[in-house]
This record gives structure tokens, sequence and C-alpha cells, in this order.
């Protein structure tokens, strides 16, 4: 069976159910999916096909010929992952509605919550659930979009050049925005060059297929940029933009005022952002949506998913970070814990992971700027912090993320703000049970 046949059999049976898995273990609850067998650095999902099939699934898509039976209910093709993505770029093309893709730095997930709330106003609009943003995550982000949706928004991930031209390959976005562009990733980029070439890919794929980008007009690199392949960039949020808004104060949570005048108090901590914001206002105004609703639908926003959660524990307020670190977010969640009113502010940050050659450097400039008045106690913990003890002496250091939660369930705070952000690989929600 060829590869086009296969999409077509593939297709009739996700046309039917709608239903695709990744995980045998969730097809019980998901009766006749189509299973991949997709292959990671330490799992073989060919492995798991017979039970997914047992659990429940329609058909098992499989690349290692010594799983296959001659059953009917196996697809044996060269690559279970190409497969999906050339699944998922079908029923892209089947779907005759605008999808806007959101990359960047920082604040991808947030925009794109803060732009399907706003658009969620006038449309039937279907966002990437959590964080789906990667080569698997993008694929399956699209096939979980129905026929109804009149409109998507699709994050997307990179941490290598050519990852965010592949994305658009199979999203096919209309419309598009960089959130921002910083040091991150840098141990795969190489280098801040290969950041802006590697998220810039999205300006060239909307320019060749023309598409419309949203501009923050603050942002220099951006700027620049989009002016190379655009004649009409859609800017935001300075006053003689397409979409003008106003940073009014942080309370600390952010307020700001749109572009009818409408104040905007959201939940969200931190300066940067009203990028964010205005980011979502100016996509609503370009698609229809009213401003004032749309004011309304930030203000109701609550961050979650360890995104700058505040979590109460007895009389301390925690500011839990624990899905990304990197030295733009880490400074500004130092900054947004400062405008607490609580007379107790303890900082808990781990090492910002994949920053490649420049980690030292980056690290070293994190702990310079832990070291103000401001904070009660500073604990620091991971390798690359450690080493870095020299830039601030009054700071606690720990190896590893054991012995801090074990200091930390020795101590006692009261009418406390604690910051506890990390990358993700510390997966530092697990220290609220340290902390009383």
């Amino acid at each position: 069976m060829n590869h086009h046949t296969v999409l077509e059999k593939l297709y009739v049976i996700y046309q039917t159910y709608g239903i695709i898995s990744t995980d045998s273990r969730q097809v019980e609850s998901h009766k006749n999916a189509i299973f991949f067998g997709l292959k990671g650095p330490n799992f073989n999902g060919n492995s798991f096909a017979a039970d997914a099939l047992i659990n429940g699934a329609k058909v098992a898509v499989i690349d290692d010929a010594e799983y296959y039976l001659d059953n009917g209910r196996y697809v044996l093709v060269d690559s279970v992952l190409d497969t999906l993505k050339d699944l998922a770029r079908s029923h892209r093309q089947k779907l005759k509605i605008p999808i806007v893709a959101v990359t960047g730095s920082n604040g991808k997930t947030t925009t794109k919550e803060l732009i399907g709330r706003v658009l969620g106003q006038r449309y039937k609009t279907f966002c990437t659930k959590g964080n789906l943003n990667n080569e698997i995550g993008v694929p399956l982000t699209l096939l979980a979009i129905p026929t109804s949706a009149e409109i998507a928004v699709v994050e997307m991930g990179a941490s290598h050049v050519g990852d965010i031209r592949e994305l658009c390959e199979i999203a096919m976005p209309t419309h598009g925005l960089i959130t921002n562009i910083g040091p991150v990733h840098l141990r795969d980029f190489g280098s801040l060059e290969g950041v802006i070439e590697g998220k810039t890919e999205l300006f060239v794929y909307l320019q060749r297929h023309q598409g419309k980008v949203f501009v923050n007009s603050t942002n220099s690199i951006l700027c620049d940029k989009a002016k190379i392949y655009f004649n009409d960039p859609i800017f935001y949020p300075e006053e003689n933009d397409f979409y003008h808004c106003t940073y009014l104060e942080e309370t600390p949570f952010l307020v700001c005022v749109s572009e009818s005048g409408y104040p905007i108090r959201t939940s969200l901590l931190g300066r940067p952002h009203f990028d964010n914001v205005a980011t979502a206002l100016c996509v609503g105004k370009y698609f229809g949506a009213c401003d004032t609703e749309a004011g309304r639908a930030i203000a109701d926003y609550v961050p979650s998913n360890n995104r700058v959660q505040c979590v109460t524990k007895g009389s301390n307020t925690v500011l839990l970070d624990a899905y990304n670190s990197n030295l733009p977010s880490a400074e500004s969640a130092l900054n947004a814990i400062k405008l607490f009113p609580h007379k107790n502010k303890v900082v808990i940050l781990g090492d910002m992971a994949d920053l490649g050659s420049e980690s030292r450097w980056y690290h070293r400039l994190l702990v310079k700027l832990t070291d103000q008045k401001d904070f009660t106690a500073v604990l620091l913990c991971g390798i690359e912090l450690t080493d870095a003890r020299d830039y601030n002496r009054n700071a606690v250091y720990f190896k590893d993320k054991e012995s801090l939660a074990t200091y930390l369930s020795n101590q006692i705070y009261k009418d406390g703000v604690i910051l506890l952000k990390a990358s993700r690989c510390f997966s530092f929600e697990t220290l609220l049970n340290s902390i009383y």
C-alpha cells in the first residue's frame, strides 16, 4: 500500500471517529482511536501497539515490521511521525479557516491563551492545548481542530533553525506573530542570531503565502525584520499603530488601558505581560472583536499550569513559575515579587536549561540580580547557580532539589511571598510540599 493510499485510509477512519492517540494507556477512554506508535529516546511506541488495539484502538500505525500482524488492524509505514504530520497536513488543507501562529522566546503560551479568549468572544475558536507546540504537538493540535471551528490559534515552539519552517508547512498559518526574541535554547540555536533566524522563519512563510503578520512596534528586532518581508505589517501598541493601548501600573498585577479606554485589571504578574495583552487586543481588533469584551476576557484570565500561579500555603503567597526559566523571564519575576506588600520576600530559583556555551555567563548575571536588599532570603538550586556563588555571597546554595526540599521543610515562613522559578526539568512545583 503506497503512502497516499495509507493516508486516505487513515483519514477516512479519522473522519469517522475523530480520535488520535499516541499513548496506549489512554486509548481505553478513546475508543476507536488511531494509535500512532511514536518512538523516542527512551521508548518505542511500536511495542505498545498491541496493547492499544486491545484497549479499543481502531488501528495502530507502526514503522517496525517486528510488531506487524496481517490482521487488518496494523498499518505499517516508513515513519510513524511523518505519517502523523502528513495526516495533520491533510486535515489542515480541508479546514478553510484562518490559523494564527504564535511563536517567540517567551510568552507564547500566555499570548496564545489570551488571543484565544479574545477571539472566543466572537468566533468558535480552537487553541493549542497546553504547550503542544513541537513536531508532535502541532500535528496533534491540528487533528484536534473540529470542523465547526471558525478560527484557530496554534502555538509553535522551536529549539533549532528549521523547526518553525517545518511546523508552518504542516499548519499553514494565514496569520502570525512572534512575541519576542531572547537568549533561549542557545545550546541548539548556537547564538542569538540563530534564535532570530529560527523564529523569523514564520515571517518568511507568511510572506511567501500572502499572510498577515502582527508586530510589536516597540521591539526593534521584530520591526526591522518585519519591514524586510512585509509592506503592511500590523503594528501595535503605540499611539499611531493599528492598535493602541497603554500600560498603567502593576498592583502588583498588571493594569492597562485598552484602545477604547477600558481599564483591564489582569491576574498577570510582570511588566512584560503588557506585550502579551497588547498582542491579543491587536489580533482581536483585526478580526473584529469588540474591544471592551476583549478587555473583559483578558481580565478574566487566570494563569495555570505552573506559569506564575498564585498558590496559598499557610499565611504565605507562593508565585509558582515552574514551567520555564531564562534570564529575561527570571528578571521579570524578581521585579514582580518586589511589588508585593509582604514584608518577607523569599526567592527560590533553579538553573536555567539549554543555554549552551553561554550558560555560565547567564547564570552569573542571574545570581547578581538576586543580590538585593528587597529579598529576605535567596535560595539557589543547581550546579550552574552554585558555581556562580561568588556573585551573591548572601544566598544559600543547593546542588540538587532534594537538599533544597529538606532545607525548606525545616524553615517556617510567615506572611511572606515566595517565588519558585526554574526550568521545567527541575519540576519545582513539588517543592510546594516542603513549604509550610
